[in-house]
């Protein structure tokens, strides 16, 4: 039987990055697998284009990308890391009746990964695998807040996401700033009317984002008091969620 090495390769990429919790750049898969460079950069960027791979242009790595799941749609990489935090949003949903929800941050966009419902009467349901502009709603406060673009290309990107009701972009830099400083952002009827909703980023060893808890409530259903236990809550439930996947 002939042995075809560059698909022995490249099944050994996938299976290494469905396994791990984190991006690799070009050298470290190489590294990692004990495959040439030149070999490993052919190969991903082959599979990035047939979308099995995500390529991140920030630090230039790679991660399991969309395409992945259909091949094999019983058993994802993120249905194991949503296995890992769901206790922690299954506790947010239990005690403010929302609908906590957990995302993947690509270079520009925010993947649903699963979501726990509460006990409210009224519940959002959201699709898994529905996939946003990186800088819409709380989540993008926190993406804007985070990065390092000239507020040029942030405010171009800002300004072709479709908005139910768009903030002013000078309101939004400045709620991206807090969201900084707080550790946590929220949307109150921008990103859809109706919806609040209050996300805060799951941080890699390095700092960086990975992922983000996002809970939604009905607009005009709780009280300031209860909103801001509930901003408190969620940026403490995502450092947990940070330690849980990452072991820091």
């Amino acid at each position: 039987m002939h042995i075809v090495e560059s698909v022995r390769s490249a099944v050994a990429i996938l299976r290494f990055l469905a396994s791990q919790p984190k991006s690799y750049g070009v050298n470290a898969i190489a590294r990692e697998l004990g495959i040439s460079p030149s070999t490993c950069f052919n190969i991903v960027k082959t599979l990035a284009l047939e979308g099995l791979l995500e390529f991140d242009e920030r630090d230039k790595s790679y991660s399991p990308g969309p395409a992945l799941a259909t091949l094999s749609p019983k058993t994802t990489n993120d249905e194991k890391l949503f296995r890992l935090v769901e206790p922690v949003l299954s506790s947010i949903a239990m005690r403010f009746s929302c609908t906590a929800t957990l995302w993947r941050v690509t270079q520009d966009r925010l993947i649903l990964i699963d979501s726990v419902q509460g006990a409210a009467m009224l519940n959002v349901q959201m699709r898994a695998g529905l996939r946003l502009p990186a800088l819409i709603g709380a989540m993008g406060r926190c993406v804007a807040g985070d990065s390092n673009l000239p507020r040029r290309e942030i405010e171009s990107a800002f300004r072709k996401i479709n908005w139910q009701n768009p903030p002013p972009f000078r309101a939004f830099l400045r709620d991206a700033e807090a969201a900084k400083e707080n550790g946590w952002a929220i949307d109150i009827d921008n990103y859809m009317r109706g919806l609040t909703t209050v996300a805060a980023p799951i941080r890699d060893m390095s700092g960086r984002i990975q992922f983000f808890i996002a809970n939604i409530v009905l607009s005009g259903a709780r009280n300031i008091e209860d909103l801001d236990k509930l901003c408190s809550s969620t940026a403490a439930a995502s450092i947990t969620c940070s330690k849980r996947l990452y072991s820091l």
